[in-house]
């Protein structure tokens, strides 16, 4: 075990890739994006913009987050090959809570209900995952499946759903009638919080 950061102030939400971690950062007064080299032992701030950047995850050279830049929340992308950032989304709403895998970016567009959308970024094509009625909530993406928190069985009983990307086809996950949150995936596991 050893510290990554030493700094006085919070630093919160990490993730790791490889030789790579990142986290927010709240040492500027409010939450920018940082990212950390194992090999080099070298930190880089990643945003330096005056609203918050929180929740970022990566996968191999790319961090997504969300970001408040636009005084909406929108998601935006890093590139660490070639030190680059893109705005990914900007639609009305809020788009939050982005995972990425790959070439494919998952978050949450939250409108008139919480819906779970997939960005390509070798394409650029956003696309929603259709879901018959209720919320869905906190999705995390690894490979060709998405998986997601959803309450379409009550406000009370949370329940985790998976989406195959290649085939279009869902499948529940869980069908306790307890609540099922906060899902996490790699390779063909998934891992959640349940009460």
């Amino acid at each position: 075990e050893r510290m990554i950061t030493t700094n006085i102030k919070d630093q919160r939400n990490p993730d790791i890739s490889g030789n790579y971690i990142t986290w927010e950062d709240y040492r500027n007064g409010k939450s920018d994006i940082y990212i950390y080299n194992l090999i080099t032992n070298l930190e880089s701030q990643i945003t330096t913009d005056q609203s918050s950047q929180s929740k970022p995850s990566i996968d191999n050279n790319y961090i997504v987050w969300e970001d408040n830049r636009n005084s909406a929340w929108d998601i935006y992308l890093y590139d660490i090959s070639s030190s680059t950032e893109k705005q990914i989304t900007s639609f009305n709403g809020l788009e939050k809570d982005p995972d990425i895998s790959g070439n494919k970016i998952v978050y949450n567009y939250v409108l008139s209900t919480n819906d779970i959308h997939v960005y390509d970024i070798s394409t650029g094509i956003d696309t929603k995952i259709p879901s018959p009625t209720g919320n869905q909530f906190n999705p995390s993406i690894s490979g060709k499946w998405v998986v997601w928190e959803d309450d379409r069985n009550g406000a009370l009983n949370y329940d985790i759903f998976a989406y195959d990307l290649t085939t279009g086809n869902e499948k529940q996950i869980t069908n306790d009638l307890s609540m099922e949150q906060q899902p996490e995936m790699s390779g063909d596991y998934v891992v959640w919080k349940g009460t």
